[in-house]
């Protein structure tokens, strides 16, 4: 059996950029298309499609038993090969698994508040998203070991076309209920996954069909036996406390409640956590440049900087008049949405903050707080819901839930500030600075509501606002648009052997 490494090519940027394009391009069409998809479909139907979609990603992230993330790290291609295979039969059982508890809970339970009538008629499509989501996630780290990186966001952008447009469509034809969107999903599930396993078996396949054998496979499985023994059950927990709210407020309250959060949710995170994610890929590997010849301190504090002067604005701003805003873009039915993003995005703007950041933990081998912390955020999750679901109040469990997160993640931006050698009170100054800054556009949209102005003039006023405070930022603090190079935000001087 070979024993050579895969190969590590150069173009790192280059990756990143195509995977960065691909994912902005895909955002970029569901972004423009949600209006009109928010104007034909109503609450309860995202709301029984949240609580669909979490289902299949719960399962679908368990569906290959941690093995996918093996294939990347496989010592040879013969091994990586083994753990595909592997992986691609256990999502196949997996689905089969899930066909028969379909069966059984749509046999067994009955009442409206056991399976939403709207997740009843389609509840036979779950296996198949499981299927395609399980075999995609597999298919992604194949190709992602091989650097074949634009199969990927290709998929990606075929994916959110076919979805958006068949979405569209649908609404069009007087077909704007649940069972439609998660319909939709489906098949833009089945345009993804073509893309995804085509490029794999074009070019593997034959490798791939070589290196797996009855004798050989088992014991490849056995040698990365750690993958489903310990990451499995923290991505277990991860998808579990992002999934928690729409699985609790399913039980607790209507589809219409769940489709206001998840719709107001998926709003705020789709442009943030698209500029986290893009950030992050670059902060672990800057991060571990600047630990090692003693810049980390002046690195992540450019950082935080440079995320509360560029994320607080936008979304302090929405906190003020996300009710006007979700009624305008989305029409008036979602003004409640609104409101839920409203609460929201005090949570928000610690998330953006703490999210990229936390791969320092990584840099600095302390795994162990992240675990305890994921731990602490589903419990916090799960508490809050629960405590608004006993008092029969969504406003509640939602603005519980949102308090949660502004502790938690608030603790998590102090303890990576503390674990860089950050002092505290700088941070509090730039944090101080930033509400400084936002002040203006706050007291202009605050005006503007206290004069009774409609809300597409309170919405204009607020773009216009917050335009104008990012027009002022570029003129006064050009660095915070500059590059991730350590120390530069700060004035110290770069790394040179940063690339």
């Amino acid at each position: 059996m070979p024993t050579t490494a895969a190969p590590r090519q150069p173009g790192f940027l280059g990756d990143v950029l195509t995977l960065a394009s691909g994912a902005t391009l895909a955002q970029a069409v569901s972004i423009l298309a949600a209006p009109i998809v928010a104007r034909y479909f109503g609450p309860a139907a995202f709301g029984a499609f949240a609580l669909y979609a979490g289902l299949v990603s719960v399962i679908g992230d368990m569906s290959s038993a941690g093995y996918g993330p093996a294939v990347v790290v496989a010592s040879n291609d013969d091994e990586a090969a083994s753990l595909f295979a592997g992986s691609l039969a256990l999502v196949a059982i997996t689905a089969a698994l899930t066909a028969g508890a379909t069966l059984y809970v749509v046999a067994l339970y009955e009442g409206p508040r056991q399976l939403p009538p709207e997740l009843r008629s389609v509840a036979w499509l779950l296996p198949l998203s499981v299927l395609l989501a399980g075999s995609m996630a597999a298919s992604r780290q194949w190709l992602a070991r091989k650097r074949r990186f634009g199969a990927i966001s290709a998929a990606g952008v075929v994916g959110s076309v076919s979805t958006s447009s068949t979405q569209i469509g649908a609404g069009a034809l007087g077909l704007a209920s649940g069972p439609a969107l998660i319909v939709t999903s489906v098949l833009g599930q089945l345009a993804m996954a073509p893309v995804l396993l085509f490029r794999v078996w074009a070019h593997d396949g034959a490798h791939i069909l070589r290196s797996v054998g009855w004798k050989t496979t088992p014991g490849v499985l056995r040698a990365y036996r750690k993958f489903p023994l310990f990451d499995v059950w923290s991505t277990l927990l991860n998808t579990a406390s992002w999934q928690a709210p729409v699985f609790l407020l399913a039980y607790f309250f209507t589809a219409t409640e769940t489709g206001y959060y998840s719709f107001g949710n998926r709003v705020l995170m789709v442009p943030l956590g698209l500029v986290g994610s893009s950030i992050a890929q670059v902060f672990y590997q800057r991060a571990a440049v600047a630990g090692g010849d003693g810049s980390l301190p002046a690195f992540v504090e450019g950082i935080f900087r440079r995320f509360t002067f560029l994320g607080l604005c936008p979304l302090l701003a929405m906190a003020l008049c996300g009710d006007d805003v979700f009624a305008v873009v989305f029409g008036q039915r979602w003004r409640e949405a609104g409101v839920y993003a409203q609460v929201l995005s005090p949570w928000m703007f610690f998330w953006l903050i703490s999210s990229p950041l936390s791969s320092l933990f990584y840099v600095l081998r302390r795994q162990g707080f992240l675990l305890l912390l994921n731990i602490a955020i589903l419990g916090t999750r799960v508490a809050a819901l629960a405590v608004g679901g006993a008092y029969q109040s969504v406003h509640l469990a939602v603005g519980l839930f949102a308090a949660s997160g502004v502790i938690v993640y608030g603790y998590l931006s102090l303890a990576v500030l503390a674990a860089s050698d950050v002092p505290l009170t700088r941070a509090a100054g730039i944090l101080g600075r930033g509400l400084l800054a936002f002040l203006p556009v706050g007291l202009v949209i605050l005006g503007a509501r206290r004069l009774g102005a409609p809300p597409l003039a309170v919405v204009c006023v607020a773009a216009v606002s917050v335009a104008a405070y990012y027009a002022a930022l570029a003129r006064m603090n050009p660095d915070i648009l500059r590059g991730l190079a350590p120390g530069r935000e700060t004035g110290a001087e770069p790394d040179r052997r940063t690339p």
